[in-house]
C-alpha cells in the first residue's frame, strides 16, 4: 500500500477507455492512409496488427483468420 500515489488531475485528463491517451488502441484506418491490398501497414505499436478485411489495427489478442484476404 506503500507504493500507491494519487493521481494528478491531468493524469486523470490522459486516461480515455482504461488506457492513458498515446497508448496502443484499436483504431479505424482512413482511406487515405490504408495500404494498397496485400501491401503491409505500420500501426505504430508492437500490440497491434493491421486487419485488411476491417480496414483497422486491432489488438493482437483480437486478429482472427478473417482478417486474412484470400
Amino acid at each position: 500500500m506503500k507504493n500507491l500515489r494519487k493521481l494528478s488531475r491531468n493524469n486523470l485528463k490522459e486516461i480515455q477507455g482504461g488506457t492513458f491517451t498515446g497508448g496502443c488502441n484499436s483504431h479505424l484506418v482512413t482511406v487515405d492512409e490504408a495500404p494498397g491490398e496485400g501491401m503491409p501497414y505500420d500501426c505504430g505499436c508492437r500490440t497491434l496488427l493491421w486487419c485488411e478485411k476491417l480496414s483497422a489495427c486491432v489488438q493482437s489478442g483480437q486478429y482472427a483468420k478473417s482478417c486474412k484476404s484470400l
